[in-house]
């Protein structure tokens, strides 16, 4: 079968290139090899017209750099539950500290299921003095639900959705919560 095509002289001059390229086994280089060889715009016209190059397959890398990368979470949170007793860090601990990996734990959680991951265990008071904290560096009035996050993460957030009836006295609580509280107080 001849690869050139005598009505499209680009299409031409790229399929004797990956000709050149793929050489007797019919395999491009890998992405990454094409740009870091300067074959940038021949990758572009491979990608945007595949049907022409189906005679050839590419090499890919990916699968390395994930294997690399996946080594890499690993040995890190291996390293890190050394750190800490036997355990993964609170998710805000890895939130301030390691946030490129938490951001992997969170997409990966099956690879790292066997292990244990330490819970943040605030008390009832904990949870009680950081709103009434919050509150009052803000002008008196609760934050809204972004501030709250990001400051103290999810978990007071949550402690303040599940157990309305201890923050009545703060005003700025979302209301829904604060109004189910007030009601079921009454009666």
């Amino acid at each position: 079968m001849d690869l050139v095509s005598p009505k499209k002289p680009i299409l031409n001059s790229y399929l004797k290139l990956a000709k050149k390229l793929a050489g007797k086994d019919r395999i491009l280089p890998s992405v990454a090899d094409l740009k870091r060889n300067g074959y940038t715009k021949f990758y572009l016209y491979f990608r945007n017209h595949r049907s022409y190059f189906y005679q050839f397959k590419q090499r890919s890398d990916l699968g390395k750099r994930k294997k690399k990368v996946l080594e890499e979470r690993i040995k890190l949170a291996k390293k890190l539950t050394k750190e800490n007793n036997g355990l993964l860090p609170t998710t805000t601990e890895l939130k301030e500290k390691h946030p490129s990996f938490l951001g992997y734990y969170v997409t990966h959680k099956d690879v790292f299921k066997d292990i244990p991951k330490a819970r943040s265990q605030k008390t009832r008071a904990q949870h009680i003095q950081n709103a009434e904290n919050l509150a009052k560096n803000n002008k008196g009035v609760f934050p809204g639900s972004t501030v709250v996050i990001e400051k103290h993460g999810w978990a007071l957030y949550r402690y303040i959705l599940r157990n309305p009836e201890l923050f009545v006295h703060i005003p700025g609580i979302p209301k829904t919560s604060v109004e189910t509280a007030k009601n079921e107080t009454k009666k």
